[in-house]
């Protein structure tokens, strides 16, 4: 693959296919690995169908949600660090329908051991938050701002916004999430 087509790649718009329901729910609460939580689980609303995305955005977030707390003008380099990373690292899957899907290209199917893991955790962070961004905007909180804060910044109290961030993070047994969507609510 060239640089232009991975470019194209990331740039695309693509179908994520998947919903949330209770046969989902179902499943995860089966799994061998999974802790109870004390609150009622349900499906997420809005979670319905399948999502139009472009590679790109989740990349893009990765790396704000992921970046480190530089001071001066190093952040405006590092948000282009998710797509450096992983540029190559997809290809379009053609269907049906007019919008491809996404699948791993070549290349990300020759990533192995430890760089494999660290690679389907930031693709589980990178397109997690950007479905949870889809889902708030479906769940009634369209056109309201989201940003999205590393959990170790929302906790440092040298950071502005990390006040009102603190007071949301909540853990679960040793757990704590790694990251916050934070929708203000005007």
């Amino acid at each position: 693959m060239d640089l232009d087509r991975a470019i194209e790649i990331v740039s695309s718009r693509v179908q994520l296919r998947g919903k949330s329901d209770h046969d989902l729910l179902t499943r995860v609460m089966k799994a061998p690995d999974f802790v109870a939580s004390p609150k009622v689980l349900s499906p997420a609303d809005g979670l319905t169908d399948s999502v139009e995305v472009r590679p790109f955005e989740a990349l893009h977030l990765l790396s704000l949600v992921t970046r480190p707390r530089y001071q001066d003008d190093l952040p405006d380099m590092y948000v282009q660090w998710g797509l450096l990373r992983y540029l190559g690292f997809f290809d379009l899957l053609k269907t049906k329908d007019p919008v491809p899907a996404l699948k791993v290209s070549e290349a990300g199917c020759r990533i192995v051991g430890n760089q494999r893991r660290v690679a389907s955790e930031e693709m589980g962070i990178a397109f997690g938050v950007l479905l949870a961004i889809h889902w708030t905007k479906r769940t009634g909180a369209a056109g309201v701002p989201i940003s999205i804060v590393d959990i170790d910044a929302a906790l440092d109290d040298r950071y502005a916004f990390a006040g009102g961030a603190r007071r949301a993070v909540r853990t679960v047994g040793t757990q704590r999430p790694d990251y916050l969507l934070i929708a203000t609510d005007p």
